[in-house]
């Protein structure tokens, strides 16, 4: 693969952009001059970087920077939806997703079909270690290990390392089993961020004015 090395200062020297809710809504528009929440401060701090720099890497400066702000501006719409969900930051990762168009117009050097496996490959080039991945994405760290993983693990030769396990320590590795490496909320890896270009939030004619309603 690629290397995006070029890209990484990004992550670092870039100067952080100011929170902006004033993006487009899918669907509609966002409404301007939101009072933005510290929590939505806090995470767009915490979030921010990386998320330009992913967008980077799909789009020209311009839409890069347009689709950060439409990001946002989703996100602050919602805010109140999110902040209800056992999911929000693999639900704010697909929003970022969406709007940098990536699974439209993926990277030719990140050969995979599988789009978090695609996510956690770019966000490694751009020097992101297991851990930080999982929390920019909302997964779980053991599934980003795995999936950034040299080589296939076939689920045979996994039952047959637990068989093992469990006979060597007299079959006290069994109770690990179904044991998250990952706070509460994260998921197994799955393909969810895959909505054939639409939002997250996308509302159906008659859902009304709940927010996330699909």
């Amino acid at each position: 693969m690629t290397s995006l090395a070029p890209l990484r200062p990004s992550l670092t020297t870039s100067p952080r952009p100011h929170l902006c809710v004033t993006g487009q809504r899918t669907p509609g528009p966002t409404p301007a001059g939101l009072l933005v929440p510290p929590a939505l401060e806090a995470f767009h701090i915490l979030h921010s970087d990386v998320y330009s720099a992913y967008a980077h890497v799909h789009l020209a400066a311009d839409a890069a920077d347009k689709a950060i702000r439409s990001t946002f501006g989703v996100l602050a719409s919602n805010w109140s939806y999110l902040l209800d969900q056992p999911d929000l930051t693999a639900l704010a990762w697909e929003e970022l997703v969406l709007h940098s168009q990536s699974r439209r117009s993926p990277l030719p050097s990140v050969a995979t079909d599988d789009p978090l496996q695609y996510d956690a490959l770019v966000l490694t080039d751009l020097g992101l270690a297991p851990r930080a991945i999982a929390d920019i994405t909302g997964q779980y760290v053991s599934t980003i290990r795995y999936l950034i993983a040299p080589h296939t693990l076939h689920a045979n030769n996994l039952l047959q390392t637990r068989i093992a396990a469990g006979a060597d320590d007299g079959g006290q590795g069994a109770d690990t089993q179904g044991v998250p490496d990952g706070p509460p909320g994260r998921h197994a890896p799955s393909s969810r961020d895959s909505r054939g270009g639409r939002s997250v939030f996308h509302q159906d004619p008659g859902c009304g004015a709940q927010a996330g309603c699909a």
